[in-house]
């Protein structure tokens, strides 16, 4: 296992039970959690061709059914995950903000540089009503 620095709350695991490669784990409120696992076997291009169509096309997939937004600097980590704005610095703390409809595109013309669309708005609107687990 390897630790990453202190204030940055991930480790990576390479003795794990998922396979061959090595799992990344974040510390969330206290509790390790798996983010991704990775391996150094390439892959070829019609692998990521499937599981890029299956995460965008599935009904199911939670691209199709959360606004999810993720952007890291030298700041921070900014995550929008449906209404729920969370920010994480370098030194590990955290700041999360719940947001109605009218600061979810404030967030994503500020935070995230884009420019909501006017046919985002009831997508947007939904996001804003969703409750979201802290």
């Amino acid at each position: 296992m390897r630790a990453s620095p202190p204030g940055n709350p991930a480790r990576r695991l390479s003795d794990h039970p998922l396979g061959a490669g090595s799992l990344v784990q974040a510390d969330l409120a206290g509790r390790w959690q798996a983010l991704y696992d990775f391996s150094p076997e390439p892959m070829l291009d019609n692998q990521y061709e499937l599981f890029n169509w299956f995460a965008s096309t599935h009904p199911l997939s939670h691209f199709r059914n959360q606004l999810i937004v993720a952007k890291t600097t030298t700041e921070a980590r900014y995550v929008l995950l449906d209404n729920r704005l969370t920010i994480r610095s370098p030194s590990g703390r955290v700041q999360r903000s719940h947001l109605d409809a009218k600061g979810i595109v404030e967030a994503l013309e500020d935070t995230f540089g884009l420019t909501p669309q006017p046919e985002w708005s009831d997508l947007l609107q939904a996001a804003a009503s969703r409750s979201s687990r802290d």
